[in-house]
């Protein structure tokens, strides 16, 4: 995090920003936990209930003003996709004209059109607890709390299908090799950069892409068809780009 100051030229003299913030914190209570992940079985500070500070922030003549410096997405070897942002937020007293700037940045993992804006929610929730001092109800860091992942980088294998009534054993899982891990994920980091670069939406992709899922096809170790489809994506580029 990076937090700069800055004042107008009639700002008030007195430290009236760092006053109202100090007005801020001293009003707000802790954020109640009312967000239940089932999956990992946790609770969690939504960020409707974490923006609610929000109109003791205009009470007190305060308004932030957010934007985005920094966006990445990509691949991990397991095959989740991943979105990294880092939004710079505006603090200022309407006032006085006096602000700060406060650099926070986001991690998530998810599928292929939401991991981007679960970064975004992140950010935005952890600038509002962290630069307003604002706890919530318990300590995220508690072990017991912890979700359990699989380690890093394993191999992904198929569900087993329990025996069928006849007594047959189901059959053995199958594990995706590392190399057809590897070379789907580069393929695929392919397909995400010439989206990033082109300003494609994810309908565009998957529809000139002819594919359903680069986050599935990734999983699989399909780097062929992740190949296809870069090739496919490519092409629908350059003529889109004759056309113009």
């Amino acid at each position: 995090m990076t937090t700069t100051t800055t004042k107008s030229a009639s700002a008030k003299t007195g430290g009236g920003l760092y006053r109202k913030i100090l007005a801020v914190q001293q009003k707000l209570d802790a954020v109640p936990k009312r967000g239940y992940n089932s999956f990992h079985k946790y609770h969690y500070a939504t960020e409707a209930d974490i923006l609610s500070v929000k109109e003791t922030l205009n009470n007190n003549g305060l308004v932030v003003l957010p934007t985005t410096v920094h966006e990445e997405t990509g691949f991990k070897p397991d095959g989740k996709s991943w979105a990294s942002v880092t939004l710079m937020f505006k603090v200022v007293d309407v006032e006085s004209g006096e602000s700060i700037d406060s650099q926070f940045t986001g991690y998530a993992e998810d599928s292929f059109d939401k991991a981007i804006y679960k970064a975004t929610t992140g950010a935005n929730k952890y600038f509002y607890l962290k630069f307003f001092g604002i706890a919530t109800e318990d300590d995220p860091e508690r072990e017991d709390v912890a979700p359990v992942r699989a380690p890093y980088g394993a191999p992904r294998t198929v569900p087993v299908k329990p025996a069928s009534k006849e007594g047959k054993e189901p059959e053995q899982p199958a594990a995706v090799s590392g190399n057809k891990r590897n070379q789907a994920l580069v393929n695929a980091n392919k397909i995400l950069a010439l989206q990033k670069q082109y300003e494609l939406s994810n309908d565009e992709v998957l529809f000139h892409g002819e594919i359903e899922s680069i986050k599935e096809l990734a999983e699989e170790g399909n780097a062929e068809a992740l190949a296809q489809a870069y090739m496919k994506l490519a092409n629908h580029v350059r003529l889109q780009q004759k056309a113009m």
